[in-house]
């Protein structure tokens, strides 16, 4: 805690610090290349000149010791091929409970469903927890108007800013690098914690305000706006990843997470989804034929069978609604009468 309160004073500079012991080999060549890249193409006039490694040792991925040229912390937190060698600890453990506390089932005895050490470079793992988020979490299904729509638990584009910033913000001290980072899965929610609380001026109630961001690992936080990952970059280090999650589950009509914040941990709860009200009353038969032309507007056409998985109705009562459709002069046959491939579309009137 002493430690922590003493960083208020001055930049901590941990991300940077050398790792004699490791060498440029130990970092992915592909990675450091499309940095090189990225900060090339940002800044031209400062870096297109420059010979690559004079470049990776100002963006602070090498550094010398002696005359010997070697990774800094944050070069092996974004491009090394297996940084837990030199610092086991830096890593995340994904783990899935069967009931709402880590005490597990009193019943059968079982602690954990399924429980893995995820490692690699941050974007590794990355995209291995998010890999498992998707894989223990479920997939349910609601109905918007008579059609099915699929939502998951937990949006997976608030869990990968929760985690990123996680991996990003998390406290990399000697004293931190004992800790790793946990994404632990309950029956009623996710939780993502890393060691270190919110730095400098940010505070709970800055979170998502716009303007307002401080950044404990400011060359790790750089560095990983220029590294690959999918198809973008693992962060944009603009300030708004809390921004997206509270955007992303306010659009899976989520609660804003949970945030517990003191000067050795930070964790956020997001609250497994529940379908609204809204939501388990939405199977009025009055708006199945309004969904369908909606759908078939949306598409252009459809077949039964196609409609029958929307909805999740039965291919009699689908069936009627279309005929009822084309009596009514609203939807038409793309085929004729018997065929194998017969699809349905909207009427197109006169002035379409």
């Amino acid at each position: 805690e002493v430690d922590r309160l003493a960083e208020g004073a001055f930049q901590p500079h941990y991300d940077i610090e050398p790792v004699a012991a490791a060498s440029i080999d130990d970092l992915n060549k592909n990675t450091l290349t499309a940095i090189i890249r990225r900060a090339r193409d940002i800044f031209p006039r400062v870096f297109a000149t420059l010979p690559d490694e004079t470049i990776l040792i100002q963006l602070g991925v090498l550094t010398k010791v002696d005359d010997r040229i070697c990774p800094t912390l944050s070069g092996l937190l974004v491009a090394g091929i297996f940084p837990q060698r030199f610092f086991p600890r830096l890593k995340v453990v994904f783990t899935v409970y069967p009931g709402v506390s880590k005490t597990g089932n009193e019943k059968t005895g079982v602690r954990y469903l399924d429980s893995k050490e995820i490692v690699g470079s941050i974007p590794d793992m990355l995209v291995e927890t998010l890999t498992m988020v998707q894989m223990r979490m479920n997939t349910g299904a609601v109905l918007e108007g008579a059609l099915r729509k699929d939502v998951p638990d937990y949006p997976l584009i608030a869990v990968r800013e929760a985690v990123a910033n996680a991996l990003q913000h998390r406290d990399y001290s000697p004293d931190g690098r004992g800790t790793h980072v946990e994404v632990n899965m309950y029956s009623d929610r996710l939780e993502i914690t890393n060691p270190g609380g919110l730095f400098g001026s940010t505070t709970i109630e800055s979170l998502g305000k716009e303007g307002i961001s401080s950044s404990r690992n400011e060359y790790l936080s750089r560095l990983l706006t220029y590294t690959p990952f999918e198809s973008g970059y693992v962060v944009e280090n603009k300030g708004t990843g809390f921004m997206v999650i509270e955007s992303s589950l306010a659009q899976a009509l989520m609660p804003p997470p949970k945030i517990q914040n003191s000067l050795t941990f930070f964790k956020l709860t997001f609250e497994k989804r529940r379908r609204t009200m809204i939501e388990m009353s939405n199977r009025s038969w009055e708006v199945i034929d309004e969904a369908i032309i909606a759908e078939l507007t949306s598409r252009g056409s459809c077949s039964i069978k196609e409609l029958m998985a929307m909805s999740g109705l039965s291919r009699a009562t689908m069936t009627s609604h279309i005929r009822k459709l084309v009596r009514t002069g609203k939807v038409e046959p793309t085929e004729n009468a018997r065929s194998p491939k017969q699809r349905y579309r909207v009427v197109r009137n006169d002035h379409d």
